[in-house]
């Protein structure tokens, strides 16, 4: 029986072979064309863009969730609320 750190070793062990996960400093490192940084707007177009070019693309979001402040917090869901509003309030 293996515990989850061979688990862990054996996954990042055929990474490794595979070629894209490497240790350097008792870091994993893992090789990609371009790291997007940031889920919004601009940042899935570009992912999307660079992925139908056949490129291996990173998305790193600082939230635990996808989309950015527009799709999440901002423009969308307060666009959202008013309208809801409107429509509830009968304006």
């Amino acid at each position: 029986m293996t515990s989850g750190g061979d688990a862990d070793r054996d996954k990042v062990a055929a990474a490794i072979r595979r070629g894209r996960a490497r240790w350097r400093k008792d870091r994993r490192v893992y090789d990609y064309d371009l790291l997007v940084i940031g889920s919004g707007p601009g940042g899935q177009k570009a992912a999307i863009a660079a992925a139908k070019l056949g490129k291996r693309v990173c998305v790193a979001e600082r939230r635990d969730m996808m989309g950015g402040v527009c799709v999440n917090t901002g423009t969308i869901p307060s666009k959202t609320l008013r309208e809801a509003v409107l429509y509830l309030s009968g304006s």
